[in-house]
């Protein structure tokens, strides 16, 4: 999870909310997800 979004990136940050913060991560296989 750390690679995917670059240690958790500012860039990567998509938001926060009452459960904690989003980031925009890429996996292996190129695909995009957000990780919480």
């Amino acid at each position: 999870l750390l690679h995917a979004t670059s240690n958790f990136s500012g860039a990567n940050f998509l938001g926060s909310g009452k459960f904690g913060s989003v980031y925009r991560g890429i996996i292996a296989d190129g695909m995009m997800v957000a990780v919480k």
